[in-house]
């Protein structure tokens, strides 16, 4: 009777401590930052950018990649949705460029912003805003070299 017991207490314990660990995981694992979701829009490859991906506003991490998916309507078209944090104030003169990070490969979207604009930059009828992603030094080159 006594080893049921003690059975009993260590199956109550060990559900117990379970329920604790997945409570204590989903709480720390909540974001508590409001960010704002754009999509990029581009024709070009996106060689090395990955879901999760970095998003930099000129140098500083501003929030990062959520999808990377074809465009419905044109599938040539790659669309990149990001969230940023609403720290950030993207603009009309906002633009927005992969760079990489050194030997690996893996890319990161990085926005600047001319200011040309300090208009905000909002979508019309409630739409996401969308930014156009601008060719790289590195497809620029490409480009040139086929020409040469």
């Amino acid at each position: 009777m006594e080893n049921r017991s003690h059975a009993l207490a260590a199956g109550i314990f060990t559900l117990l401590l379970g329920l604790a660990a997945a409570v204590g995981i989903w709480w720390l694992g909540q974001s508590s930052e409001s960010t704002t979701t754009y999509i990029l829009e581009t024709r070009r490859n996106v060689t090395g950018l990955n879901v999760q991906a970095q998003v930099r506003y000129r140098g500083i991490r501003a929030g990062k990649v959520s999808a990377i998916e074809p465009d419905d309507a044109d599938p040539r078209v790659i669309l990149v949705r990001v969230s940023i944090d609403n720290r950030f104030k993207l603009t009309r003169g906002s633009t927005a460029a992969l760079g990489y990070q050194g030997v690996t490969g893996l890319a990161y979207v990085q926005i600047e912003d001319d200011g040309s604009s300090i208009e905000p930059l909002t979508a019309k009828g409630g739409e996401t805003p969308r930014i156009a992603l601008r060719a790289t030094v590195f497809d620029t080159l490409d480009e040139k070299a086929g020409e040469i």
